[in-house]
């Protein structure tokens, strides 16, 4: 985790449903956005809620292939404040 700055994640399927994804992105420290292509919330009934989502720092839904260079520009956006911070060795 020393040499990662944030994280982009698409958990597609197991967004719905994995405990354990959700709860391994809790324990960590760095910022966390997930990306979906589609919106969950005009998906099936099932679909339309995250329980990785609810561990990430930030989610973007809904703008297709664009969802991941959006996340991305989140992501740097919440990284650049934290390298300034850092001491350097």
């Amino acid at each position: 985790m020393d040499e990662v700055d944030g994280c982009l994640l698409n958990p597609a399927a197991l967004s719905h449903g994995s405990l354990a994804l959700a709860d391994a992105l809790r324990s960590m420290t760095i910022p966390v956005v997930e990306v979906h292509m589609t919106n969950l919330y005009a998906r099936e009934r099932e679909r339309q809620f995250s329980l990785t989502g609810s561990a990430a720092t930030g989610v973007i839904m809904g703008f297709g292939p664009a969802s991941y260079e959006l996340g991305l520009h989140a992501l740097a956006a919440m990284i650049a404040p934290a390298r300034g911070r850092r001491k350097r060795t």
